[in-house]
């Protein structure tokens, strides 16, 4: 990721997703500090921070990076120009994330719904923007390359991703009974960590094989 990233702060010249990784990363650490200061009984309890201290590292800095460093990686094996970032869907994930991030202390239905759906539309946006650049490099590729078989690592682990969103998105929500799911909050972090994390990956140790091994 720190490699494509920084290709990619070269030729766009300024990366917003991994700028944002960083700063939320920044406001995790500061959470860290603060729990670790209301253990010792030094600041006052806050409502629901160990969640926010979660998500400021999930959606914050790991999958805002992975977002951001994916169109370059599914490029870079095809030897395709990495594209230049889609703004478009940077503020629709953020505009979620900060949505999210107001609602689960508040337990706010309305933001909680509003920041899930506008994180998995900003997902399916980036799932979409893959499969054109995937299409768009079969001209400077074969199907059968590298690149391509990790597409669909990157696309199944977007699809957890998604499942992960939406249950999550339900869990102050109600929602566990009409999708008769006994243990909602397991299926969310195991559909993010095993599923979208743990396929990524996959898709990952993939590219670092070398290209003449895998046509062998």
């Amino acid at each position: 990721l720190s490699l494509v990233g920084s290709e990619m702060c070269i030729r766009d010249r300024f990366n917003p997703y991994l700028l944002t990784s960083l700063f939320y990363f920044s406001i995790a650490v500061v959470a860290m500090l603060g729990s670790a200061l209301i253990s010792a009984d030094l600041l006052p309890a806050v409502g629901s921070l160990r969640w926010l201290r979660v998500h400021f590292v999930t959606l914050g800095m790991f999958t805002q990076a992975v977002l951001g460093s994916l169109p370059g990686l599914a490029t870079a094996r095809a030897g395709v120009r990495s594209p230049r970032t889609r703004w478009d869907i940077w503020l629709v994930y953020n505009a979620g994330l900060l949505a999210l991030l107001v609602g689960i202390p508040l337990i706010s239905a309305p933001m909680m719904i509003a920041g899930g759906t506008l994180v998995m539309i900003a997902v399916a946006l980036t799932a979409w923007q893959l499969r054109s650049l995937r299409l768009a490099g079969d001209d400077a590729a074969p199907r059968s390359t590298p690149g391509a078989s990790s597409g669909w690592f990157y696309h199944a682990s977007l699809a957890y991703l998604l499942l992960g969103a939406f249950i999550g998105t339900g869990l102050y929500l109600g929602w566990s009974g009409w999708l008769q799911l006994p243990a909602p909050k397991e299926v969310h972090v195991h559909s993010v960590l095993w599923g979208f994390a743990g396929i990524l990956l996959a898709g990952f140790l993939v590219e670092l094989v070398p290209q003449h091994e895998l046509q062998q």
